[in-house]
């Protein structure tokens, strides 16, 4: 890439270089949240997302501007053909809702008649500094060497962005790019820094599809593990929905292999997406009972551990459900006893 075009998948660094009025193009595809996936699917809605639910998807197609100069390097008629399917894998799209009327994207996938979002997969933007954001929903990174439809988008927006006709005209506040396209990854980041976690565990992360697989822990996405923590979870099985990913049963066991006997705490991060009245009680060795009350976002619940706890080598932690389905846990965090 040329110096003045920033080719980006961080939204901070897109916004550091929009901020001094650069050229930046952001590949947005792990931004947002888990259910952005739905609004840049491939495959279309059978009959309908809200009495078929699980399908992955919430559209039925998308709209190109196909005379657009961004893409005048990759051949496409005004619809989904089918070198779009595989760019479509593991994508994200985004609610544009709340932009102007007359604003329309390049690629605009086609909501779910019951919904009727205005989505964009393929949107620019003008900053007040000069800046200008060409941003991308679709994997233009990965194994490009075996997806040459991909790589010939990346090349087509890429001349883009380095030509004088990348001119956008819609100005966009950052308070909205923070908002709509927030760097879920980098705020994982920064709590799992803040928090000075020895062990930091988003549950079933790296599980995609809508639908409950048996507990692995290769589904599970661990950001730090400093002490070599071990950990086993029996649970009914691990849960991925539009709102994120879960450790979910009636009852929840977890063991964890603790190398040497030290002052710590556990940190559980619950979740009750669907406000479905989830209440429990969380034991852990000889520690008082903690009482999970309902809840409905990302509620947190912290137990001391002590060295005696761990002399036998293994921390056992019980969460059970007291009332509502079942209990959804979203991160597991080890961190020192201040």
């Amino acid at each position: 890439m040329p110096e003045k075009v920033l080719l980006t998948k961080s939204l901070q660094e897109a916004i550091s270089q929009l901020r001094n009025g650069g050229k930046v193009l952001l590949l947005a595809d792990q931004l947002g949240e888990k259910k952005n996936k739905i609004y840049s699917a491939f495959d279309p809605v059978f009959w309908s997302a809200t009495w078929f639910v699980g399908q992955d998807t919430d559209v039925s197609g998308a709209y190109i501007r196909n005379t657009h100069p961004a893409l005048a390097l990759f051949p496409t008629d005004d619809v989904l053909n089918w070198q779009w399917k595989d760019i479509c894998a593991g994508s994200h799209g985004f609610i544009l809702n709340d932009l102007a009327k007359e604003y329309y994207p390049i690629v605009q996938p086609v909501n779910d008649f019951h919904h009727g979002n205005k989505l964009g997969t393929i949107f620019e933007f003008k900053t007040k500094e000069g800046g200008k954001l060409l941003v991308c929903g679709y994997n233009l990174v990965d194994s490009l060497d075996k997806r040459p439809a991909a790589k010939q988008l990346r090349e087509s927006l890429i001349s883009y962005t380095e030509s004088n006709l990348f001119n956008p005209t819609y100005e966009i506040e950052y308070s909205w790019l923070e908002k709509n396209l927030k760097d879920y990854s980098f705020e994982n980041e920064k709590e799992k820094s803040s928090m000075n976690a020895l062990l930091y565990v988003l549950c079933g992360e790296k599980h995609e599809s809508a639908s409950m697989i048996p507990w692995n822990k290769d589904q599970d996405k661990v950001l730090v593990n400093e002490d070599d923590f071990d950990y086993h979870v029996d649970c009914e099985g691990v849960w991925s929905g539009n709102e994120g990913s879960y450790w979910v049963g009636k009852q929840i066991d977890i063991k964890v292999k603790v190398q040497s006997p030290k002052l710590l705490e556990l940190k559980l991060c619950l979740s009750d997406p669907n406000d479905s009245g989830r209440t429990g009680v969380i034991t852990c060795e000889d520690m008082p009972p903690v009482e999970l009350k309902k809840h409905e976002a990302e509620t947190w619940v912290s137990i001391p551990v002590t060295r005696e706890n761990c002399l036998d080598g293994e921390l056992r932690i019980s969460i059970q459900c007291k009332s509502g389905p079942n209990l959804m846990i979203r991160k597991c965090v080890i961190v020192p006893k201040k």
